[in-house]
C-alpha cells in the first residue's frame, strides 16, 4: 500500500509510526513549498520522493494507492477539495471545517465515501465498549466532562476558540459516536447554562445526557454511565472502570473517621494498551484506511458528515458561549 503525505507537522510521525507498523511504503511528500521540515521527515522515513511544490505532488498521485492530508487547519478544507477528484482513499486530520461557510460548501468535495476523517478516539477499545454498553442501555445516564487549558491563567476568547476546534472536537464527536448524531442537534443548545469559564447543557431530549465543559480547571476528559445500579467510569479516555459497591474503611490513627470508597469490579476494569510510542487509535485508523485500499470500510472512523456535523455543533456552542 504505498501512502503519500501532505503536512510534517507533529502529528504526522505517529500517522507515520502506524503506517509502518502495517506494511505501508511512503512514496512521496509535500509540505509548504520547499519545506525544510518535509525533507527531515522524507529522510526519516525513506520516502521515495520529497516533492518541492504541490503541484509536483499531485502530477505523481498515480503512485498512491492512499493519502494523508495532515497540512495546516488553515488549508485542511482546501487542499482537500483539490485532492477529492483523485478518487483513491484519503485520511485528512481534524478540523476539516472552521467556518460555515466551508459547512454550506461540503458538496464541492467529491468521492465523499473515500473520506476518513481523523478522530482516532473513535478506535479505543474503551470508547467501544462503552458505546455498546449504552447502546444495550438506551434509558442509561451519560454525562460527558470536557476539561480545556487546564492550568492556564487569563484564558482569552481567542485561546477558548482555537483550543476548541483544534483539540475539544474530538469529546464532540464522542458524542456523537456514542450517542448518535441527534446528540448534536444545535437545538439542544438551547439548554446551555454558562458562565465565563464553564457550560452545562443537555444532549438528549429527556435530560438523561449532559455534558459540561471547562477551561482553566485540573480535571481529565472523562465519560460516566449510570445503569442497573452500576456506575461505569472512563477516565482518563484510555481505562474504563465500572463501580458496583463501596468499601468501607475504619477509622485509624491519621484518619479519625470512617470513609466510604467506591470499589472498583476488577473483572470488568479494563485498561487499553498500545505500544509507547504510538498514540492510542492510530493503528485502528490507519487499518481502516489500509481495508479501504481494497474496497472495504469497517464503519468505525468518522466520515465527511460526521466531521460537518461536529464543527457544525462546536461553531455554535463557540458562538453562544463567546457572546
Amino acid at each position: 500500500m504505498r501512502l503519500g503525505v501532505i503536512g510534517a507537522g507533529r502529528i504526522v510521525p505517529f500517522h507515520l509510526a502506524a503506517a509502518t507498523q502495517l506494511g505501508f511504503t511512503f512514496e512521496g511528500i509535500v509540505a509548504r513549498d520547499h519545506s525544510l521540515n518535509a525533507e527531515q521527515v522524507a529522510l526519516d522515513y525513506n520516502f521515495k520522493k520529497c516533492h518541492s511544490t504541490f503541484s509536483s505532488f499531485i502530477d505523481s498521485a498515480e503512485s498512491f494507492d492512499a493519502v494523508l492530508i495532515a497540512s495546516e487547519v488553515s488549508s485542511l478544507f482546501k487542499i482537500l477539495k483539490d485532492l477529492s477528484v483523485l478518487n483513491i482513499p484519503i485520511l485528512v486530520e481534524k478540523p476539516i471545517f472552521t467556518d460555515v461557510s466551508q459547512i454550506k460548501d461540503l458538496e464541492s468535495i467529491t468521492n465523499q465515501d473515500k473520506i476518513l476523517v481523523g478522530y482516532n478516539r473513535r478506535y479505543y477499545k474503551t470508547i467501544q465498549q462503552l458505546r455498546w454498553i449504552i447502546s444495550q442501555n438506551p434509558g442509561a445516564k451519560v454525562h460527558f466532562r470536557i476539561p480545556e487549558l487546564s492550568g492556564i491563567e487569563n484564558i482569552t476568547d481567542d485561546m477558548i476558540r482555537e483550543k476548541f476546534l483544534g483539540n475539544t472536537v474530538h469529546m464532540i464527536d464522542l458524542i456523537q459516536f456514542c450517542l448518535g448524531p441527534d446528540a448534536l442537534d444545535v437545538g439542544n443548545l438551547l439548554t446551555l447554562v454558562k458562565t465565563s469559564d464553564f457550560a452545562r447543557f443537555n444532549i438528549s431530549k429527556d435530560g438523561l445526557k449532559t455534558c459540561e465543559i471547562m477551561f482553566g480547571y485540573s480535571e481529565n476528559y472523562s465519560i460516566e454511565v449510570l445503569v442497573g445500579g452500576k456506575r461505569i467510569v472512563i477516565k482518563p479516555l484510555e481505562t474504563i472502570t465500572t463501580y458496583t459497591n463501596m468499601e468501607v474503611l475504619p477509622p485509624d490513627e491519621l484518619i479519625p473517621f470512617r470513609r466510604y470508597i467506591p470499589k472498583p469490579s476488577p473483572q470488568i476494569s479494563e485498561t487499553f494498551h498500545e505500544k509507547p510510542d504510538q498514540k492510542p487509535g492510530f493503528i485502528g485508523q490507519l487499518t481502516e484506511l489500509s481495508n479501504m485500499t481494497r474496497g472495504g470500510r469497517d464503519q468505525i472512523g468518522a466520515n465527511l458528515i460526521d466531521a460537518a456535523n461536529v464543527s457544525k455543533f462546536a461553531l455554535n456552542f463557540l458562538h453562544r458561549f463567546l457572546k
